[in-house]
């Protein structure tokens, strides 16, 4: 059974091989999602082990918070816009929790990004996690959990409205379309625990402000953010 199954993998990656997610041109290193060209190449932040970074200094004001770090940077046309399209539009929902490992291991190595109590992804609204068949969000926290081995939960905080697209939105327009879209079902588990917010994108931060403001509303919270991608504004 085992050359069996060695040999249907062969034929598969003869036909259909795997390709590289940030250049979808070459082959990926062993186990890995990247070549080693675009592993070299990708342009990560280390915010992680950077207080008071660009992120952090984007959001500053407009909510409490502890820590905040992307993975990437992320601007159209560059490869990490190529990973989070497979990632949303191609049903590669691996792919976040990958990088949610990813995410994780740096925190483990990090001095100064604290191990939260807990992750809550962003939600999508019922219908279009529907369309999609998951939450890329909650595929990242995933990752994440599966590394710190802490707990992830879905059900916190709901979408409750299906916002337009804010492709071409401004800051302000942005947190009006979602400020009233969030809605916390149940707090219980997370009063005075320590929270870890995950998120795929960061444009302006309407959708994590609309979000953390709920959330910091239950008792003695604290909240961190983790993000995939932040976009260059």
């Amino acid at each position: 059974m085992k050359i069996i199954l060695e040999y249907a993998e062969a034929l598969i990656e003869l036909f259909f091989p795997r390709l590289c997610i940030a250049c979808l041109v070459k082959n990926p290193l062993r186990d890995q999602m990247y070549c080693l060209q675009c592993k070299l190449e990708l342009p990560y932040t280390d915010q992680i082990d950077i207080p008071d970074n660009e992120l952090e200094f984007r959001i500053f004001g407009r909510f409490k918070f502890e820590r905040a770090a992307a993975l990437f940077r992320f601007r159209k046309g560059n490869k990490v816009q190529n990973i989070i399209h497979q990632l949303k539009y191609k049903n590669r929902p691996h792919i976040g929790f990958e990088l949610g490992k990813e995410f994780g291991k740096k925190i483990l190595n990090s001095k100064e990004f604290p191990i939260p109590d807990l992750i809550i992804p962003i939600p999508l609204h019922k219908k279009k996690q529907i369309q999609r068949g998951y939450n890329q969000s909650h595929e990242f926290g995933k990752g994440i959990s599966s590394v710190l081995n802490i707990p992830i939960y879905e059900n916190i905080i709901k979408k409750v409205s299906d916002n337009k697209s804010q492709t071409k939105m401004n800051r302000i327009s942005r947190l009006e379309n979602v400020m009233n879209s969030y809605q916390i079902k149940d707090d219980t588990k997370i009063k005075g625990k320590h929270v870890l917010l995950v998120d795929d994108i960061l444009t302006t931060g309407a959708t994590i402000e609309a979000a953390a403001q709920k959330l910091l509303k239950s008792q003695d919270l604290k909240l961190s953010l983790a993000i995939i991608g932040m976009a260059e504004l």
